[in-house]
């Protein structure tokens, strides 16, 4: 299970005031490096996968995040996978993400 890819999916990343950039649910692209960071650092032997929404064609190659993408569009967002299993979708809290891909990585 240590090396099943990590994805995460995030929206496209738009220019907002100052010098950092956030994506539609407010999530800065700091965040989103610092969560790539994270998921890094706690699976190594993962491949970490990082693909940011245009438009729903991203999504489509992975059917279960599809199905939470079309169902909740950038609410889903980010939406985190290990292999092909949703381990955490709409919350963008780095410590919950991590938690969750290690209780997934036990199972």
């Amino acid at each position: 299970m240590d090396n099943l890819p990590i994805r995460i999916f995030v929206a496209l990343q738009m220019c907002c005031s100052g010098d950092d950039c956030c994506s539609a649910p407010g999530q800065t692209q700091k965040e989103i490096d610092n969560l790539a960071d994270a998921v890094k650092n706690s699976a190594p032997r993962s491949q970490l996968e990082m693909h940011e929404i245009r438009d729903a064609k991203v999504v489509d190659k992975f059917p279960a995040a599809a199905q939470l993408f079309k169902k909740y569009a950038y609410n889903a967002l980010p939406i985190v996978m290990a292999g092909n299993d949703i381990v955490s979708y709409g919350i963008s809290d780095r410590e919950f993400i991590i938690n969750s891909i290690n209780k997934f990585k036990k199972e």
